[in-house]
C-alpha cells in the first residue's frame, strides 16, 4: 500500500516531480456542470457561454448524450470540455 498511495503523493507534494507546471498570467475560474445535457437550460446556457467568450465543462450522463446528441456536438464545436458519466 505505501508503494501504491503514501509514496506518490509525498513524491508529488514535496518534490513537484511529475507534475506539469503552466506558467500563470491571471487568475481565473473553472465553471463545470454536472449531469446533463437538458434540452431546455443547456442551449441557454451556451449561448450565454458564447457570448462572453467563456469555455466550460460539461460532465454528462451517458444516457442523456445519447438521447441529446446534437446538444453534445454542440458543446464539442463551441469549444468545450467534455467529460462522460455513465451513471
Amino acid at each position: 500500500m505505501l508503494l501504491y498511495t503514501i509514496l506518490p503523493t509525498l513524491t508529488v507534494r514535496l518534490f513537484g516531480l511529475w507534475v506539469y507546471k503552466k506558467k500563470v498570467t491571471r487568475q481565473g475560474i473553472a465553471l463545470i456542470f454536472d449531469d446533463g445535457p437538458d434540452p431546455e437550460f443547456t442551449p441557454q446556457l451556451l449561448d450565454l457561454l458564447s457570448k462572453y467568450q467563456i469555455k466550460a465543462t460539461f460532465f454528462v450522463l451517458g444516457s442523456k448524450a445519447e438521447k441529446y446528441p446534437d446538444i453534445i456536438l454542440r458543446i464539442h464545436h463551441e469549444g468545450h470540455l467534455i467529460g462522460i458519466q455513465l451513471a
